[in-house]
This record gives C-alpha cells, sequence and structure tokens, in this order.
C-alpha cells in the first residue's frame, strides 16, 4: 500500500480507508456453523 500511495500521491490525494474485515466475518460465519446456529449452504459455479 505504502508503495501504491507514494507512487500516486505525486498525482492526486491519497487516502487510505481500512477493509471491511472480510476474514473476521469469514470466521464468525465459519464459528456460527460449528456451533449450530446457523445451517451451511452450498453454492455452485456454472449451474
Amino acid at each position: 500500500v505504502e508503495m501504491i500511495k507514494e507512487y500516486v500521491s505525486k498525482y492526486a490525494l491519497v487516502t487510505v480507508v481500512p477493509g471491511e474485515n472480510e476474514m473476521e466475518a469469514l470466521a464468525l460465519g465459519a464459528l456460527r456453523i460449528l456451533r449450530g446456529e446457523e445451517e451451511p449452504k452450498e453454492f455452485r459455479v456454472g449451474c
């Protein structure tokens, strides 16, 4: 991120915004499945 910020900041103001906590959301979803609080869903590609 810093390398990109350094390069782009020559041309425009750069603001880095934190992510949306994807890894935490995945972990909490898996925990809900393991605790039996939620049923797992199956998604198929190309069906």
